[in-house]
């Protein structure tokens, strides 16, 4: 089966409104450099409570203000959407809801962290965040964690606030040789196959997430194998780099055009710059 993935894209970047390090001007102007046609700009939304990468609450207008004003001076060249990447954290979905009341181009539902017995713990952070999340909040059990968030991101997907879901696997950045949990479970694909199900009806995108190819786990958000599901569900597929510094704009595209060719996949319909 044959698909459109736009490779001159990248759906997934964030400048220094929330945790990265450039300016939006500087952001579109490296895109550009890169060859890129689309980008959407995907800061963190604040949240309620203090974290290292969240965008300040105070500074979520100007962020706005400043991608609209800047980009047109770019118009004809590159296409830039206002975006931003929410979560939907339990006991705070108000929060969540009336940032999205005002308005997106894009909205990416990821999910960060997790509270599951009341600490907001990161699932994507450094080995030993992760760590502390399994065994302080799922007493060592892989397969009630996995549980867990994949229950709560098919809760993010029936929101209906979303246009895109955010690295649907993220929780496996550590999982290098499959060391905490296998892939090939009965268990564990039936849980992502019953997300996709979700997702599929929710009519939202998945997101190719390149950051994983630098990551412990060396592989793309999602896996090869949830790529193959989600091309034959038709599931609409984005690319995102998940960047957080300009040298890495657009960052890995070619390793996902690899490794989709050593794939079942080979038959994707590139679109190239």
């Amino acid at each position: 089966m044959a698909i459109d993935i736009d490779f001159s894209s990248d759906y997934h970047i964030h400048t220094r409104y929330s945790d990265g390090s450039a300016t939006v001007r500087e952001t579109i102007e490296a895109a550009m450099k890169n060859g890129l046609r689309q980008i959407a700009l995907t800061d963190h939304m604040p949240l309620p409570f203090h974290t290292r990468y969240a965008m300040r609450p105070d500074d979520l207008e100007r962020y706005t203000e400043d991608i609209r004003c800047v980009r047109t001076d770019y118009e004809g060249r590159i296409h830039v959407q206002i975006g931003l990447e929410m979560e939907y954290l339990p006991g705070f979905e108000a929060w969540t809801e009336k940032i999205v009341g005002a308005g997106w181009e894009y909205a990416i539902g990821s999910i960060h962290g997790l509270i599951p017995k009341g600490h907001h713990s990161l699932v994507n952070g450094m080995r030993q965040e992760f760590d502390q999340l399994l065994y302080g909040g799922f007493d060592g059990n892989a397969r009630e964690f996995c549980t867990y968030y994949y229950k709560r991101l098919q809760v993010v997907i029936d929101s209906g606030l979303f246009t895109t879901v955010g690295h649907l696997d993220v929780f496996k950045k550590h999982n290098k040789n499959q060391c905490y949990f296998s892939e090939d479970a009965t268990w564990y694909q039936d849980l992502v196959l019953e997300t996709l199900a979700h997702a599929g009806a929710a009519a939202m995108k998945i997101e190719i997430n390149l950051a994983g190819f630098d990551h412990p786990v060396a592989a793309p958000y999602p896996s090869l194998w949830i790529i193959a599901e989600c091309v034959d569900r038709k599931l609409p597929l984005v690319v995102g780099s998940d960047t957080h510094r300009l040298q890495n704009i657009g960052r890995n595209i070619g390793k996902l055009v690899r490794a989709l060719a050593n794939s079942r996949l080979n038959s994707l319909n590139p679109i190239v710059a």
